[in-house]
């Protein structure tokens, strides 16, 4: 019975918990949520040491942990890296910074008021967990070298996320993409190489027109 009341007990808190997130009276991310249920299983263990027993609830616990630790890291990431999504709009090819990173949420890096030229620009760009889109001019063929832990990818429409064309895998289970595209238009707008890494999430290539 202790068990069954204390799940009952954890449905209700997190349904109250994205009621108010949802109004706007609190923020709630992952880590509070899995904060808010470390809270209760610790209640219904506490409430057992007097009346019933639940000893499953410390499994539950135990589960609960690991997350929660993750969930720690990543804020702190979030905390020291800035906001958790990130928008970076360069106006000339001199502003084009030759690295981007983001530690985790959206990095997005809008290329699409720079007018590249025949030499080819290297940029690459990396986010450790979350979505990595890149936009860019029409015309502008782009050389992609792409890495992604787990996850996928979209060029321009096509989808690399093993239901597409065929990608390849490094030692380390990375998948990588390596494509010549093109963006919408005349192929004269000049020429971008671009890597783009993701740890965990998705990178998405998409012309300006689409944005």
């Amino acid at each position: 019975m202790l068990g069954r009341v204390t799940m009952a007990a954890l449905l209700l808190a997190a349904g109250a918990a994205a009621v108010l997130d949802a109004a706007g009276l609190v923020h709630m991310d992952l880590r509070a949520y899995l904060a808010l249920a470390m809270t209760v299983v610790g209640a219904g263990l506490l409430v057992g040491a007097w009346v019933g027993r639940a000893r499953w609830l410390i499994a539950a616990g135990l589960l609960l942990l690991p997350p929660l630790l993750v969930a720690g890291v990543v804020s702190g990431a979030l905390h020291d890296r800035g906001p958790a999504d990130q928008v970076v709009r360069p106006a000339t090819l001199a502003e084009v910074q030759p690295d981007y990173q983001h530690a985790a949420g959206q990095l997005t890096i809008d290329l699409s008021q720079v007018h590249f030229n025949a030499d080819q620009t290297s940029v690459d760009a990396s986010i450790g967990l979350g979505e990595l889109v890149v936009i860019v001019p029409d015309g502008v063929t782009v050389d992609v070298g792409a890495q992604v832990g787990a996850g996928g990818a979209e060029l321009f429409g096509q989808d690399y996320d093993g239901n597409g064309p065929p990608e390849r895998k490094d030692a380390g289970g990375s998948t990588g993409i390596d494509r010549s595209v093109t963006s919408a238009g005349t192929p004269d707008g000049g020429r971008l190489r671009l890597d783009p890494r993701a740890g965990l999430g998705q990178i998405v290539l998409q012309p300006a027109a689409a944005a």
